[in-house]
């Protein structure tokens, strides 16, 4: 499905975009129903359709509208939902954590835009002896990370950087840009709070055009989770916008062969369910039946060097 639109680009502020898919609502309602146990109806009242949008500008894919996204019950739903299955919400010893701090030199002053639990910002203290500053919106975290003695703030960055202007040598932001559809004001407030010839450096899942390149109902890749789908081509459009040049681009592990097929194998049959043991008799037979021609294909994008990691971190350098 493609067509023009008076909806403006959430990174320009000014460019028309294209609509290039579109959801039912109660689709996506009962995809968090069935696979998270989380009731979202709330979200979608009055909200029949969620359109995904293209900014022809930049690339940037996202979507619409933007009253679809969660809130801070929400996401205080998830993080007790991953501590009851002993997994947590907010991650620890990540990809991009570690690759960050090849970017970070002691003495460096470091603001982190969305902190969580302060796992970044304890290991900025224990391995650059650095004591950084964090933003955070969910107050049951912020608490945790005051009472852990850490500097955390309940603020959105536009409102931070009203008062910080080019106080910060480096600033974080993992897996946080997704969730936000105000990209241009965040975007500029955190290059406000940066020096010059300082470093941005940002996360996000990997979408190509989906999670896993194909997984277009992966349930917390949609709304009221996330609400921007990223790429390395989107971040490379950026500095056409914003005073700012790509300094590295890095993935995490790439996808196995095997899993790209079945994520494509998925997407093939336009199925919904989160894993193979949830899906019908007939899905897996189709499933199976497919599978040796999903292997060729994964093979194929492999050997081309076309499948990349599920999560991208770029370190942009301000002009």
């Amino acid at each position: 499905m493609t067509a023009t639109s008076k909806v403006l680009s959430p990174i320009t502020g000014d460019s028309f975009c294209i609509i290039e898919e579109e959801f039912d609502s109660k689709e996506i309602i009962d995809l968090y129903l069935t696979n998270l146990n989380i009731d979202v109806n709330r979200f979608f009242l009055n909200i029949p359709l969620i359109n995904i949008y293209r900014c022809q500008e930049t690339g940037y894919r996202f979507y619409y509208p933007f009253e679809a996204v969660g809130d801070g019950l929400f996401y205080e739903q998830l993080q007790k939902r991953g501590q009851k299955y002993g997994s947590g919400y907010y991650r620890e010893g990540t990809f991009d954590h570690k690759f960050s701090l090849e970017h970070i030199e002691e003495g460096d002053k470091v603001l982190e835009i969305g902190c969580g639990e302060g796992v970044y910002m304890k290991l900025l203290a224990d391995q650059k002896n650095i004591i950084s500053t964090g933003l955070e919106l969910n107050n049951y975290t912020i608490k945790k990370c005051i009472n852990e003695g850490l500097d955390v703030y309940n603020m959105l960055i536009e409102d931070f950087a009203v008062t910080a202007k080019s106080s910060f040598d480096k600033v974080c932001t993992f897996q946080v840009l997704e969730h936000v559809y105000s990209i241009k004001s965040f975007i500029e407030s955190s290059l406000k709070v940066l020096k010059k010839g300082g470093l941005l450096i940002i996360s996000v899942p990997n979408c190509e055009p989906y999670r896993m390149r194909h997984d277009k109902f992966s349930t917390l890749n949609l709304p009221p989770h996330h609400m921007g789908l990223w790429n390395k081509e989107i971040f490379q459009n950026l500095v056409k916008i914003f005073p700012i040049e790509i300094i590295e681009v890095k993935y995490s592990k790439p996808q196995s062969i095997r899993g790209d097929a079945y994520f494509r194998m998925k997407r093939w049959l336009n199925i919904k369910s989160l894993s193979f043991e949830n899906q019908t008799f007939v899905e897996k037979i189709k499933m199976i039946l497919l599978l040796p021609l999903a292997i060729f294909f994964a093979i194929f994008d492999k050997f081309n060097g076309d499948i990349n990691g599920g999560q991208i971190c770029v370190v942009f350098k301000k002009k």
